[in-house]
This record gives structure tokens, C-alpha cells and sequence, in this order.
């Protein structure tokens, strides 16, 4: 079952452990061969940046990707749907 390990890779996010987050989304992959919600996209782009590759035009720079995990973590919707994540 993929569903956890997504969801751990999502928390490593999170975390700001983009290594972990790769291993755990490729992890992902391995057990959902056919691709797995975001799992894909985001193999590509942790991958791209753990090689320093710069994104394309289109990608959300660093400080907005961060940004957005920031709000994500405070927000009243994720600590009633994951309470964990904010230990």
C-alpha cells in the first residue's frame, strides 16, 4: 500500500528533509508503478534540485514552495486532518 509511505514523504516535506522526501516518493513509486497523486512530479523535482538543476519558468520559486509548506502546517485545516505533522 502506497498511501503511507506518500504521506510520510509529504511530512518529510514538511520537514524541509528533501532527501528523505525523494527516497520516500521514489519509494512510492516502486510500490505504484503507474504513478501515485504527485508522486511523479514530485520525484522530478526534488531529483532536479538535489542535482542543482535550475526549474523551469513555470516552477514555484524556493521562498513561494516554502512559503506555502509554512502556511500549509498552521493552517486550521491541517491540524484538525493531521494533528502529527506539527509535532
Amino acid at each position: 500500500m502506497a498511501y503511507p509511505v506518500y504521506d510520510r514523504a509529504f511530512t518529510q516535506l514538511l520537514k524541509h528533509d528533501f532527501a528523505a522526501a525523494l527516497a520516500d516518493y521514489r519509494r512510492t513509486l516502486e510500490l505504484s508503478p503507474r504513478g501515485f497523486f504527485t508522486a511523479t512530479q514530485a520525484v522530478d523535482m526534488l531529483a532536479r534540485e538535489a542535482a542543482g538543476e535550475a526549474l523551469p519558468r513555470y516552477a514555484m520559486p524556493r521562498p513561494t514552495r516554502r512559503a506555502m509548506m509554512r502556511w500549509w502546517s498552521w493552517s486550521s485545516a491541517s491540524k484538525i486532518a493531521s494533528p502529527w505533522l506539527l509535532l
